[in-house]
């Protein structure tokens, strides 16, 4: 009877590393490669490693074997560290040695990961983690620093637990947006309004625009009017469209943020300095757009898993 396959999410994760005895394929002859440290630092957590690699007859004190089918005895998984194309010929080798479960191994780049190998892993009910690095769930120094990265910007595979907590967090992340943006839109509806509505600058207390050195215009009607639209109408549509769920609000955090600190970034070279809402603005600028670069990395993050899942 066939294995139930799976993508590559937290739980078959977790079922790949609780075996013990694990092949490593694609070991490299340079001692500093990647694929040796990987057998290391198994060795080093209590796995048996057999390395994979028809060349080499030994590898680090371990005998080398060709092919996976040709380890004597079961193994629980099988580490892929090979070209893509050759691991479209490995998953076979691993379902011809009964292999239950599969990592193809991706730290930066394409890596190991190949969709013609995933899809016969899951024809053949093996297993497969299709990407990610096995070091950065066992932990262990720089691995730490990759795995919270991974798990800032929403590309860790999560358990049920540890997802319910990265929901809240991104649900944190909106609220903050969308404060900012509800802020600066109140803000700008009310400075760019007063503006348009007088545009010598009469109810702002402002000094007249043909006297403020760097103003490029005889008054505050067109300032006014850009005020209104870049820092007004579109941070509050992208805080309704994220209210309501909008795709296109994810990005559009983003955009706001640019579009602010742009604003006041040519203010700045054209006016100087001249009130203690410029450095305001701009921190907000940069926070949104900061804040929106990693809650569109968290909500992407999620619906890859979700489409992995399924």
């Amino acid at each position: 009877m066939p294995r139930r396959g799976g993508m590559g999410t937290r739980e078959v994760i977790d079922r790949f590393l609780a075996g013990r005895r694990l092949a490593v394929v694609g070991v490299s002859r340079n001692p500093q490669d990647f694929s040796r440290l990987m057998l290391a630092e198994l060795k080093k957590k209590g796995y048996e490693v057999v390395p994979v690699r028809p060349e080499l007859d030994e590898v680090d004190g371990l005998r080398c074997y060709p092919r996976v089918q040709d380890i004597p005895g079961a193994l629980d998984g099988a580490i892929v560290l090979t070209p893509p194309a050759v691991t479209e010929r490995v998953v076979h080798d691993c379902e011809q040695a009964d292999v239950p479960r599969v990592w193809l191994h991706r730290g930066a780049g394409v890596g190991a990961v190949s969709e013609k190998a995933v899809a016969f892993c899951r024809e053949h009910g093996i297993e497969v983690v299709a990407g990610e690095c096995p070091l950065m769930f066992l932990g262990g120094s720089v691995h730490d620093v990759h795995r919270k990265m991974r798990s800032l910007t929403g590309k860790l595979p999560l358990c049920a637990s540890e997802q319910v907590a990265a929901e809240k967090v991104t649900r944190g992340l909106l609220a903050a947006l969308v404060a900012l943006e509800v802020f600066t839109a109140i803000g700008a509806f009310y400075g760019g309004g007063s503006m348009v509505a007088d545009p010598m600058g009469h109810p702002m207390g402002m000094q007249l625009a043909t006297e403020m050195r760097g103003m490029r215009f005889g008054s505050y009607l067109v300032p006014g009017i850009v005020l209104l639209l870049a820092n007004g109408v579109l941070p509050a549509a992208v805080a309704v469209g994220a209210l309501f769920g909008r795709r296109w609000a994810v990005r559009g955090h983003m955009l706001a943020g640019m579009v602010l600190t742009g604003w006041t970034a040519v203010e700045v070279l054209m006016l100087g300095w001249i009130s203690f809402l410029q450095p305001l603005m701009l921190g907000i600028g940069i926070a949104l757009f900061a804040i929106g670069s990693v809650y569109q990395a968290r909500k992407e993050g999620a619906r890859r898993h979700l489409a992995m899942a399924v």
